[in-house]
C-alpha cells in the first residue's frame, strides 16, 4: 500500500511537469461587434482639408460663364471685418462697389452695391485700383463676392463673351463648344 501510495504521488506531482500546455488563443470578437477606427482630427493624417496649407492647391480660374451676377465695377470703399485665427488665416472684407455696366444679372448701372468678400490665404488680400469685373452672388439678402479680378481690354472681351454664351457653353481654343460634343462618342 505504501508503494502505491508513493508511486501514485510521485506520479501525480510529475505530470504536470510532462504535459503540454495548449496554445494560448486570443479571443476573437463577435461577428456583428467590432471596435470602430478612431475618427480622424481635422488637419492630421491623410484626411487633410484641401487648400489648408500654402502651396497645397492652385487658385482656380473663375469660370464667368457660370456665375448670377457679373459686373465691371471700381472699388469705392473696403472695410475689413474679422480675421478667422486659422492658418491660414480668412480675411473678411465689405466692398462698396459702384457698378459700371452689367454683363449678366439685373443689377442697374451706376448702383452702389455692399459685398462680402472672403478669402483663405497667408498675407491681406490686396485689391486692384481702378475698374474690375466682378462675379457676385445674391444670397440671403445680400451679395458675396465670387471672383475679382483688374479689368483689362483683353479680359473684358474674354468675360463678355464667357456672359453671353448660354449655360453649359464654353470657349476652348478660340471656338465655341456645345455641350453636347462630349455626346458625340456615343
Amino acid at each position: 500500500m505504501k508503494l502505491n501510495a508513493f508511486t501514485i504521488l510521485s506520479l501525480s506531482l510529475s505530470l504536470p511537469l510532462l504535459a503540454v500546455e495548449p496554445p494560448q488563443v486570443k479571443p476573437q470578437p463577435k461577428p456583428g461587434v467590432r471596435p470602430l477606427p478612431r475618427p480622424l482630427l481635422p488637419g492630421r493624417g491623410p484626411g487633410r482639408l484641401p487648400g489648408r496649407f500654402p502651396g497645397q492647391q492652385k487658385p482656380q480660374p473663375v469660370k464667368w460663364g457660370e456665375k448670377q451676377i457679373v459686373v465691371t465695377a471700381t472699388i469705392e470703399g473696403i472695410k475689413q471685418g474679422p480675421t478667422a485665427r486659422s492658418f491660414p488665416p480668412i480675411f473678411n472684407h465689405t466692398l462698396a462697389l459702384k457698378i459700371d455696366s452689367v454683363l449678366r444679372g439685373s443689377m442697374k448701372a451706376g448702383a452702389m452695391v455692399q459685398a462680402h468678400h472672403a478669402t483663405r490665404q497667408v498675407n491681406k488680400p490686396v485689391f486692384p485700383k481702378g475698374k474690375i469685373v466682378v462675379a457676385l452672388n445674391n444670397s440671403r439678402g445680400g451679395f458675396r463676392v465670387e471672383g475679382l479680378e483688374a479689368a483689362n481690354a483683353k479680359k473684358l472681351a474674354a468675360v463678355k463673351l464667357a456672359c453671353e454664351l448660354p449655360l453649359g457653353w464654353k470657349m476652348i481654343n478660340g471656338k465655341v463648344t456645345s455641350p453636347w460634343v462630349a455626346q458625340k462618342n456615343r
